[in-house]
């Protein structure tokens, strides 16, 4: 699967099976679902993408609610936010940095979700904003790591949930017990939980 394939899935997932998990339970208000990869006017599509990281919106009577969501098909209880890509484009981290200094539009929201054959094991919610100044303060190899995809070369940095709570962050997770128990034990032990 190529990258505009992988990030086709990962849209129609969250659109799919993460969604209506989160109006479910009310997490983020109700309103009107768009997402930005599916807009006719490639124009908007791309500046808000490509510049503000935003991938969807919920559209409200009196507001709008941006959207930056992740889905990792595994069982990784984490953010990952992209520090470098061998294509030299701009970066999630790199547009969030430019966002917070010069007060440019950011996504209100980062969530990411764990997806196994399907099943929906649990996300996390947070302010994209914190978890851009949580980066900014934190120190690789305490508050999160730095990883390389062996795939395309890419680096992210991977903050886990439980630790990123710990540091004081506001985050609301769901289904972290679920993901735990279809964790190896070898993560188990990394997550600090």
């Amino acid at each position: 699967m190529n990258v505009k394939e992988r990030i086709k899935k990962s849209s129609s997932d969250f659109e799919r099976i993460v969604w209506p998990d989160i109006q479910r339970r009310g997490l983020i208000p109700k309103g009107k679902f768009l997402v930005i990869e599916g807009h006719s006017s490639k124009e908007l599509r791309d500046d808000l993408d490509k510049k503000a990281g935003i991938d969807s919106m919920v559209v409200l009577k009196d507001g709008i609610i941006s959207l930056s969501t992740r889905i990792t098909y595994g069982t990784f209880p984490n953010f990952t936010v992209r520090r470098s890509v061998v294509s030299g484009f701009l970066t999630e981290i790199d547009k969030r940095i430019k966002s917070l200094e010069c007060k440019y539009i950011i996504s209100d929201y980062t969530i990411q979700a764990c997806i196994v054959d399907g099943e929906l094991l649990g996300y996390a919610i947070t302010d994209t904003k914190d978890i851009t100044r949580y980066i900014l303060s934190g120190k690789e190899g305490v508050d999160f790591e730095v990883v390389k995809n062996s795939e395309d070369g890419n680096t992210f940095f991977r903050i886990w949930w439980t630790k990123y709570r710990g540091a004081g962050y506001r985050i609301i997770t769901v289904g972290l017990d679920k993901i735990r128990e279809r964790m190896p034990e070898r993560a188990r032990k990394v997550t600090s939980w």
